[in-house]
């Protein structure tokens, strides 16, 4: 496989770097970098990897990194290559925290990524998960001053795919034959349900499941390792921002979901938007503007627009957020006359069957949409609009580019062309 330029193949192992988090290659090898993108490294075999804790081969260790050792020249460079707000607003750990110390941290990551690439000549790619916090992401922007590949190994709405990406954006793998479109697009024009949509059970056992872990993570990470032995890695210091289901008073959720019955109109009057999960990177550090990082403030004007048009908006809570979100923003909703919320275990394809027009930020709804017909118009560039697709600010139902047969599956076979099967 070659990576824009890089032949897999041809890596040994002091070329190739893999970033694991804090258990390690449990559940990380094999599964989000599955065992076939694994085994296009043939001459690595060890696969040595780099994480902020130390069960990785190298530790980024910011602790034993000084800031009184950055010199002058450091920091013109720094400033060159980082863009300080971009990284505090997109990053759930260094927004919630005093900037002063969000900056110390941005300082001691660049150093140490500054240190390792000018230390380690030989090195040529990083693979990585999803960038989803501000460690990854200086990360991959000194890679990148180093000439450094870095490839983002992410899950795929179809199942039996894995993407490779750069900030949410494909890169270009392979060629893809019109059988495969062909399948693809059929599951989608078929509304065939999503492997990521879960049901009810499976969404309160990992309810129940991040509610216990919230409360470890918070006495372990936070309490011990943070507090006590001064561990600022990722998962130790922002600890307490990982809230998910932190409350049982988020049981009570169900009263603020409105019925499907409830949407009673011609399916004309509604605009769709599926809310996403969030925190999360396809938010945080997907979307083309950082400002999308205070996620569900930014959706309230959305909405507004949207009424402004004379639409009716239909919110669907995502499955996998089920009883974390907060229930402060249910209330908000529930006050806003011709909006409204469906609870998530609606499936998204009888909804496209109540609504012609869907919103979207980055998520995989908009891809769905586009190949039922639906205007599909768009909060922020992705990895799909191509600059095709209107933004919601253009909306003007008359005047709807749709995408005939031809451009969907064109459309897909761009799509998969960075996707592996796994």
């Amino acid at each position: 496989m070659k990576y824009k330029n890089l032949d897999l193949a041809q890596l040994t192992d002091d070329e190739a770097l893999f970033f694991v988090r804090i258990h390690g290659k449990k559940g990380i090898f094999g599964q989000y970098y599955p065992t076939p993108f694994l085994n296009e490294f043939e001459n690595v075999k060890q696969y040595k990897t780099i994480s902020e804790y130390e069960c990785g081969d190298v530790y980024i260790n910011l602790e034993n990194t000084k800031i009184e050792s950055i010199t002058n020249e450091e920091f013109d460079l720094f400033s060159k290559i980082l863009d300080t707000n971009d990284l505090i607003y997109r990053c759930r750990g260094l927004r919630n925290i005093p900037i002063a110390e969000s900056q110390e941290l941005i300082w001691k990551a660049a150093k140490f990524f500054n240190d390792y690439f000018s230390s380690n000549k030989k090195l040529k790619v990083i693979v990585s998960l999803i960038v989803d916090n501000y460690v990854m992401s200086i990360m991959e922007a000194f890679a990148n001053h180093f000439n450094i590949a870095s490839i983002q190994v992410i899950g795929f709405f179809v199942p039996g795919y894995h993407r490779l990406t750069e900030k949410g954006i494909g890169v270009s793998i392979r060629e893809i034959g019109n059988e495969e479109v062909n399948s693809v697009y059929t599951k989608l024009v078929q509304k065939s349900k999503s492997h990521y949509a879960i049901g009810k059970n499976i969404a309160l056992k990992r309810a129940f499941r991040d509610y216990i872990s919230f409360r470890f993570r918070f006495v372990q990470r936070y309490l011990i390792n943070y507090k006590l032995k001064g561990k600022l890695s990722y998962e130790n210091r922002f600890a307490p921002y990982f809230k998910g289901c932190n409350t049982l008073k988020k049981t009570r959720i169900k009263d603020y979901f409105n019925s499907v019955e409830d949407i009673t109109g011609h399916k004309d009057e509604y605009i769709f938007i599926p809310l996403h999960y969030h925190p999360e990177a396809t938010v945080d550090y997907w979307t083309d503007k950082y400002v999308y990082g205070d996620y569900l403030n930014s959706l309230i004007p959305i909405i507004a627009f949207c009424k402004s048009k004379g639409l009716k908006v239909i919110l669907k809570e995502h499955p996998g957020y089920y009883l974390r979100r907060s229930i402060e923003f249910y209330k908000l909703i529930q006050k806003m006359d011709d909006v409204i919320l469906l609870n998530p275990f609606v499936s998204s394809q009888s909804v496209y069957d109540l609504a012609d027009n869907v919103c979207v930020y980055t998520g995989s709804a908009g891809v769905e949409a586009i190949m039922l017909d639906k205007r599909v118009y768009t909060v922020s560039e992705n990895y799909y609009s191509f600059k095709r697709l209107p933004h919601l600010e253009t909306y003007e139902k008359e005047k709807y580019p749709f995408y005939s047969e031809k451009e969907k599956k064109n459309l897909l076979k761009e799509i998969l062309s960075s996707t592996i099967k796994s």
